[in-house]
């Protein structure tokens, strides 16, 4: 049996002079544009100086880094964070630290991953409940 891949097209923006490709072609990784820290507790907006517009049929995840929730209990509040077609802003990872102690992000820094995963359309069946009355 033969696997088909498909491969869309994902548009990347360079919204900041800053802005790095580094690791995203190769595995997809999102890297911090400024220093920062997280403090304990905290939720911290990291910015990654790129857009990303996905085509339409596709969904965009940023998804979090599993080695910064591991080695430092840092991860996404809101994960994963979904970018559809119609999105173009910049990709920004918003970060909770769960630990005791503050984390600092630098520039670089893979804060998380985008995965790109084809859409469905889900067909739904209502089961075990009656129908609403007309």
């Amino acid at each position: 049996m033969t696997v088909r891949r498909y491969r869309p097209t994902i548009v990347v923006n360079l919204l900041d002079g800053k802005a790095t490709l580094s690791g995203l072609f190769a595995d997809g990784s999102l890297p911090a544009l400024h220093h920062m820290q997280v403090d304990p507790g905290s939720v911290t907006p990291i910015r990654t100086g790129l857009g990303m517009k996905v085509p339409p049929g596709w969904t965009g995840l940023v998804m979090p880094e599993t080695r910064l929730a591991v080695d430092h209990m840092v991860t996404m509040i809101n994960a994963p964070e979904i970018v559809d077609s119609t999105h173009w802003g910049e990709i920004v990872v918003r970060l909770t630290n769960h630990g005791r102690r503050p984390f600092g992000v630098w520039p670089g820094l893979t804060v998380a991953r985008f995965i790109v995963v084809p859409e469905a359309e889900p067909l739904y069946e209502l089961y075990g409940a009656e129908k609403e009355p007309s």
